[in-house]
Formats: structure tokens, C-alpha cells, sequence
């Protein structure tokens, strides 16, 4: 398995006769970014490092990451993530939901 990036634009839109519509951005930050991050392979001890950060922000507490690939870093939160094993390794994927507070 790999990281994956889902990007969605909010957007506010009215539909009037005709077939016409009004759109414009909802808000200033209007790109979410969701990432499903994967760490493929990890040791016991890295797969517990992982998950007492996470566990320390409590899901609402937002942190500077890095995505795969991306250029700057950026404000995230994770609210949820899984544990899996193959051939008695370790593994874990997260979701990585961008924010724009504090």
C-alpha cells in the first residue's frame, strides 16, 4: 500500500433557471487536503513513537507535516488511524486532515 492525497475545493453554489449557476470559494483557505498517509514497514518500538504522537494531540491539536511529494509543510490533524501486520510486521495508515487554526 501506498500514501494517497484526496484534494476538495469548498465551494458555495446557487443554481437559477435555465441551467445557470453562481460559484464562488467558501471562505479564505478553500483547498482540503486529505492525506492517507502509510508507514509500510516499522519496528514495534517506531509503530508505538507514532501512535503516542498521535494519541498527544487527541485528534483536534494541529502539527506541522510534510506530505509525500509536497513542497512546504503544512498545519494537519489525525483523528484516526490503523494498525495492521503482515508477516508479523508492523504497519500503520493515517489520516491526515489539513487545518488552517491557531
Amino acid at each position: 500500500s501506498q500514501s494517497s492525497l484526496t484534494v476538495e475545493y469548498r465551494t458555495l453554489e446557487s443554481a437559477f433557471g435555465d441551467g445557470y449557476t453562481q460559484r464562488s470559494g467558501d471562505g479564505l483557505n478553500v483547498e482540503g487536503r486529505t492525506w492517507t498517509a502509510v508507514w509500510p514497514v516499522l519496528t514495534f518500538d517506531q509503530l508505538i513513537e507514532i501512535e503516542v504522537f498521535f494519541k498527544a494531540h487527541k485528534g483536534y491539536i494541529a502539527f506541522f507535516w510534510k506530505g509525500p511529494g509536497d513542497a512546504d509543510t503544512m498545519k494537519y490533524r489525525c483523528k484516526t488511524w490503523q494498525r495492521s501486520f503482515a508477516g508479523g510486521r508492523p504497519s500503520l495508515s493515517a489520516t491526515m486532515e489539513r487545518v488552517f487554526d491557531q
